[in-house]
C-alpha cells in the first residue's frame, strides 16, 4: 500500500450494505453486512471467487442495483438514493459497451460536454489510443476497444471509478500490457478507484488494498502483502496464492506445531528439498513454468509443494523435506489465525 493512503480522507464510504436475492424456493444473501473505507485515491481490489458478491457489491456502488439495507457514500454524500447518472462514477464492465457504429473519439466524448476535444484527446493519451480516435469501435481489435472503454470512463473525470473485471476477456500478452498501463494510470491520477477481478496477479499488482470477499461477506482487509503473509483465516490462506497454501493437521507436526493449533499452512517456499529433511515423501508432480518450478510430493500427513532451487526430481522419485518453521502457518479450531503465529 502506497504509505500516504492511510493518511488521506474517505473518498468512498459503504456501511452495512445488505443484498438478498429470491426465488421460489428460498432467498440467497448476496451480500451481509458489508462495511469499508476506500481513501481518496486509493484503488481498492475486491478479490473472491465466483459469487462472492463482489461484482454485485460494484453495481450497488454504481447505482446499478440497490441495496435492501446500508448507505453508499462518495466523499462524504449520501448517494444510496441516486441513480447513477448523478453519481458521477465512471464504470468499466468485462464488455467493452461501446458504441460500433460510432468512433472511438466519439466513444470517449460520450457523457461530457461538448466540443471538450482537450478533455477526450487527454483520455486517450493516457491510455495511448490517440492514433485510433477516427476509426469506428467495430473495427478495432479486443485490446484497442478495452483501451478506449477505459478511456470513455477517465474522460468523465469520475469521482469514483468503478472497473468490474476490466482485462478478463484479453488473453495474456494483452492483458499483462494494459495492467502495466493501467497500473500507471491510476498511480499517477487522482482516481478513488474500485476494481473487481478474480485473478490475483492483477489483484497484488494494482490493488493499494485487497477486500477478499466469500459469500457476500469480507473475509479480510488489508495490503496485498499482509493479505499473503498473514491470512486471516483458512479461506484466505487456501484462496490467496498459486501455489495454494498447504493446509495439514497441526497434530502431524508434533512439538513444531505451537499451542492452540489446530491447522499448519505452508506455502511453497517453506518447504525444501533437503537430503537431511526431518520429513519424507514421494514425488507425485512437477510443475515447470519457466522462471521457477514446484515440486508436489505426497507425504503421509498430505501433499506438500515446495519451490525448487535445484535440478527437479523425477517423477516418483522419493525426497526429504525439510520445513522452514518460521514460515509455518498456524489457525485455530475455527479456521482462524493464531495472533502468536504473527511473523515479523
Amino acid at each position: 500500500m502506497r504509505a500516504d493512503v492511510a493518511r488521506r480522507a474517505v473518498g468512498l464510504r459503504l456501511a452495512g450494505i445488505g443484498r438478498t436475492f429470491h426465488n421460489e424456493r428460498a432467498q440467497s444473501f448476496a451480500l451481509r453486512d458489508v462495511s469499508l473505507d476506500v481513501a481518496r485515491h486509493e484503488c481498492l481490489v475486491i478479490l473472491g471467487p465466483s459469487g462472492s458478491g463482489k461484482t454485485t457489491l460494484l453495481r450497488i456502488v454504481a447505482g446499478l442495483e440497490r441495496p435492501e439495507a446500508g448507505t453508499v457514500s462518495f466523499d462524504g454524500r449520501d448517494v444510496t438514493a441516486e441513480p447513477p447518472e448523478r453519481r458521477g462514477a465512471g464504470v468499466v464492465f468485462a464488455e467493452d459497451a461501446l458504441f460500433p457504429h460510432m468512433s472511438a473519439f466519439e466513444n470517449i466524448a460520450y457523457g461530457i460536454p461538448r466540443g471538450d476535444r482537450e478533455r477526450v484527446r487527454a483520455a486517450a493519451a493516457s491510455m495511448h489510443v490517440e492514433h485510433l480516435l477516427e476509426r469506428r469501435a467495430n473495427t478495432l481489435s479486443g485490446g484497442e476497444r478495452q483501451r478506449v472503454a477505459l478511456a470513455r470512463a477517465l474522460a468523465l473525470e469520475p469521482v469514483i471509478l468503478l472497473l468490474d473485471e476490466p482485462l478478463a476477456r484479453l488473453d495474456a500478452p494483452l492483458r499483462l500490457a494494459l495492467r502495466l498501463e493501467l497500473m500507471s494510470v491510476l498511480r499517477g491520477g487522482s482516481y478513488t478507484t474500485v476494481l473487481v477481478t478474480h485473478d490475483q496477479s492483477e489483484a497484488m499488482a494494482l490493488g493499494d488494498r485487497i477486500a477478499v470477499m466469500r459469500e457476500g461477506r469480507i473475509e479480510q482487509l488489508g495490503s496485498p502483502r499482509d493479505v499473503y503473509d498473514r491470512p486471516a483465516n483458512l479461506f484466505v490462506a487456501s484462496f490467496v496464492g498459486a501455489p495454494a497454501m498447504a493446509l495439514l493437521a497441526a497434530a502431524s507436526f508434533g512439538s513444531l506445531a505451537p499451542p492452540g493449533a489446530e491447522t499448519i499452512g505452508l506455502r511453497a517456499d517453506a518447504v525444501l528439498l533437503s537430503a537431511s529433511g526431518e520429513s519424507a515423501g514421494r514425488v507425485r508432480a512437477v510443475e515447470d513454468l519457466g522462471a521457477e518450478a514446484y515440486a508436489y510430493v505426497e507425504t503421509p500427513n498430505g501433499t506438500l509443494v515446495s519451490r525448487l532451487t535445484g535440478p527437479a526430481p523425477g517423477l516418483g522419485e522419493n525426497v526429504r523435506l525439510h520445513i522452514d518453521a518460521a514460515k509455518m502457518h498456524s489457525f485455530d479450531a475455527e479456521g482462524r489465525r493464531l495472533a502468536h503465529a504473527e511473523r515479523a
